[in-house]
């Protein structure tokens, strides 16, 4: 910076003194003033203060995002600052692919590039977490031996969505007493819609944003057992059940682009990968229920 302005210095007074020789055949003034000055400005001010460039997603998302956007309690949208906090993945998806293809369906390519990158730049989250997180080699095993505690979105055929003290281990007097023994957290997930699965020591838990499902061991301190990992964000809680025939303990879960996958409980991998979507816009919104040799999506 200080280069800068001695060099605007020097060229703003080589400027002056050409003037000044130039008046110099007219008449013996002084320097004309109104040039000393301009130069005396031009040395003294920092390029810094030049007024910031306009982000060109910016204006994009102004005309083509704002109206819901920025009004996201009318709206029932999400917010500008909750969009920022997003994942580069996420957004991308949503405005090419998703629920937003038809409001982003005016722009070009290189127009949702731009408000993609005015949003959230263009870097994609680091999940080098994961690998930190890992559980050791004699926690890493999945248990499924003991009765699940919680097997989908309800807590019955019913799907309800209360417990007896009898069920939960817990009275409403216990309450106060309770502490918090742990949390766990996934870098760029604005939302936690999906309720885990709990076998034994084991949880499951879509996020839906991360694009994955976790086998958390929450034994003691969580660490992660296995990943599932998806090439779209996820949607809905997971259930869990057992297979008939080869009793094969299997979890089911679906996707934003409305496809419903079966996954191994105890490797994570996936058995299949089923689309039930009935036209362009479809979501599975509700969690799947597994009943005998059944899927209800």
């Amino acid at each position: 910076m200080r280069t800068t302005r001695l060099f605007s210095a020097a060229v703003a007074t080589a400027i002056a003194a050409a003037s000044i020789g130039i008046e110099a055949q007219q008449s013996a003034t002084q320097p004309n003033p109104s040039a000393l000055a301009e130069a005396q400005a031009a040395a003294s001010t920092p390029a810094s203060d030049a007024p910031p460039a306009v982000h060109p997603g910016k204006l994009i998302y102004e005309r083509a995002c704002a109206a819901c956007h920025d009004n996201a309690e009318a709206t029932r949208s999400p917010s500008l600052d909750t969009l920022k906090a997003m994942r580069y993945q996420t957004i991308s998806y949503a405005i090419t692919q998703g629920k937003m293809q038809s409001q982003a369906a005016s722009l070009s390519a290189a127009e949702r590039s731009a408000v993609v990158d005015y949003l959230v730049g263009r870097e994609p989250t680091s999940d080098e977490w994961i690998a930190n997180a890992m559980c050791p080699a004699d926690r890493r095993g999945v248990d499924l031996s003991p009765a699940a505690a919680i097997t989908g979105f309800g807590f019955d055929q019913q799907n309800h969505r209360r417990l007896t003290a009898a069920q939960a281990g817990l009275k409403t007097a216990d309450f106060p007493n309770l502490e918090l023994a742990w949390a766990l957290g996934f870098p760029k997930a604005t939302t936690m819609r999906s309720q885990p699965v709990i076998v034994g020591a084991t949880m499951f838990l879509p996020v839906a944003d991360a694009q994955r499902a976790f086998a958390i061991d929450i034994a003691g301190p969580p660490c992660v057992k296995w990943v599932y990992e998806n090439d779209v964000p996820l949607r809905t809680s997971a259930a869990y059940g057992e297979l008939p025939g080869s009793k094969r303990k299997v979890l089911v879960l679906g996707d934003l682009a409305a496809n419903i996958h079966m996954v191994d409980a105890v490797t994570g991998e996936r058995l299949w990968k089923q689309p039930v979507g009935l036209f362009q816009y479809s979501l599975t919104t509700g969690t799947p229920v597994l009943h005998g040799d059944r899927v209800y999506a």
